[in-house]
């Protein structure tokens, strides 16, 4: 298959434990840029700050594409947003909605989260064969049979209704073709759907004290523009952000 000058090596399986460690072990044996490993279902898929990502069989697509260094798109937000676009853009496709994207990773419809990206890498400046870049997109296709886990409910849902028809290859098509295409407009696009634009939300990282801030865009690199309540102006580049809801401890995780 062959997409904007990029030959996609596409690897169906039913069962892995993440296609992300799966397609490492073939990046470290020399895969190509391109290669995509796809399963049906995921033992143990993951999401960022170590978290599980819920992958139950034949209820949606867990896939993850490989880049190398030297590619165009190397920086880690960058291509986090660069898969972000291109899911929502597909999604927007084959549902005739409008994909939201909450920063920096995650992919809402119908304010409920459908989507997770996860990338993640390796620089070796001693053998440039053991460098990569991994780009893991879990999509919820539909509701699993069995409903999500308690943990999830209110927050997950899926891009299509129970009964309703999808082709799974073809969406998976369309993200590709859109993540591998040159987009001029990836950062208006991006800031097109920005859930977060303007809103009161509660910054986390790892075990630091949480405070909050006021969403007041994204920066030309894809991060996220905050005013905080003294008035001071940063850019968020990494961590957590959920929104505000009337205090700091009964913030909205979205």
């Amino acid at each position: 298959m062959l997409l904007s000058d990029k030959r996609i090596f596409i690897e169906k399986y039913e069962t892995v434990t993440s296609t992300n460690d799966v397609l490492r072990e073939k990046a470290l044996c020399g895969a190509p840029e391109g290669t995509v490993v796809i399963a049906n279902f995921q033992t143990a898929g993951r999401g960022r700050m170590g978290r599980n990502f819920y992958s139950p069989a034949g209820s949606g697509i867990y896939m993850s594409i490989l880049l190398r260094p030297e590619s165009e798109i190397a920086d880690n937000l960058c291509i986090t947003a660069r898969a972000a676009v291109a899911a929502a853009k597909a999604i927007d496709k084959h549902t005739d909605k409008k994909a939201m994207i909450k920063w920096v990773n995650d992919i809402y419809l119908n304010d409920r989260k459908v989507c997770g990206i996860l990338t993640e890498g390796r620089k070796d400046t001693t053998n440039c064969m053991q460098s990569y870049m991994i780009v893991g997109i879990g999509i919820n296709l539909k509701e699993p049979a069995c409903g999500y886990p308690n943990e999830l409910n209110g927050v997950a849902g899926a891009v299509f209704d129970k009964d309703e028809f999808y082709d799974a290859d073809k969406l998976i098509k369309d993200i590709l073709f859109e993540f591998f295409s040159d987009n001029p407009n990836l950062l208006n696009d991006y800031r097109y759907r920005n859930m977060l634009d303007k809103k009161h939300i509660v910054v986390s990282h790892g075990n630091k004290p949480k405070y909050e801030a006021q969403v007041t865009g994204i920066d030309e690199s894809f991060g996220l523009c905050i005013c905080l309540s003294d008035g001071t102006e940063t850019v968020l580049r990494s961590g957590e952000v959920s929104v505000r809801q009337v205090n700091i401890d009964q913030e909205e995780d979205i």
